[in-house]
Order: structure tokens, then sequence, then C-alpha cells
């Protein structure tokens, strides 16, 4: 829905007749927050930092990023509080469909990556995030 830029079947999901954005592309999408990195109430994390070694990241950035979180939101916590979260963060919820990093290419079908790319501005998302080196993906 958001490749095509058909938010009207997004506000449908969410039970709602209407959406606060008229958006037409992705990169509109995501155009309207990535500016928030910068600000230093916002605290910006990825899911790759957050799934640890069982999402195919690594443990010790995940129970960092635990920690990080919990201080930027005034919450002091220890190792040890940080690994409890971590033992109940990752899975066994729906908005997980594999939940490692990576495995969104087996889903995302050369159809599906020749409208992304023809998107003006998708490209530079990805390679501004970090989540591709140049456009050639």
């Amino acid at each position: 829905m958001l490749i095509k830029g058909d938010l009207r079947k997004l506000g449908f999901a969410f039970d709602s007749q209407e959406f606060l954005v008229d958006l037409t592309l992705i990169s509109s999408f995501y155009f309207l927050y990535l500016d928030w990195r910068f600000e230093a109430y916002i605290y910006t994390t990825t899911f790759e930092k957050l799934v640890g070694q069982r999402g195919g990241g690594d443990n010790e950035v995940q129970l960092q990023e635990i920690i990080n979180i919990a201080n930027h939101i005034g919450q002091k916590i220890d190792e040890n509080e940080a690994m409890l979260i971590v033992s109940k963060l990752y899975g066994g919820t729906a908005t997980f469909n594999e939940g490692k990093i990576g495995s969104w290419k087996k889903y995302f079908l050369p159809r599906h990556k020749v409208a992304f790319k023809n998107i003006p501005g998708a490209n530079e998302i990805l390679v501004e995030l970090g989540y591709e080196k140049d456009f050639d993906w």
C-alpha cells in the first residue's frame, strides 16, 4: 500500500475512513520523519539493533540498545534488568513475520523491487538510513 501510495487502504486497515496525510509516494511518508533523528528529545533505534542474535544481530548491541533507550526516557537500569527485558523482547507477536535481519529479501519479489526503485526518493532513503550502499541493490 505504501509503495503504490494508496493510503486509503492503510486507513481502512486501522478501522478509519479518513487519513491524516495525503501521501502519494512511500518516500513522502518517510521524509516526514527523517529529520526527527537529529532532535535531542527523540531517540532513534533500528530493528537490527533490537533483535539480537536470535534475529541475526548481535546480543551485545541489543543489550546496550535496551540500556540506551531506558536512559533516554530517564530510567536507569543495570545490565541484569536489561537482560530481563531482552529475554521478553524478541518474537512471539503478530508484528514479527520472521524477525530475522534481511528476511525481507525472500518476500520482496522482483516486481516489488522495480516498483520501489521507480519511486522518486525511495532509493535515497535506503542509502541515507544505511540499508544500502548505493542505488544498485
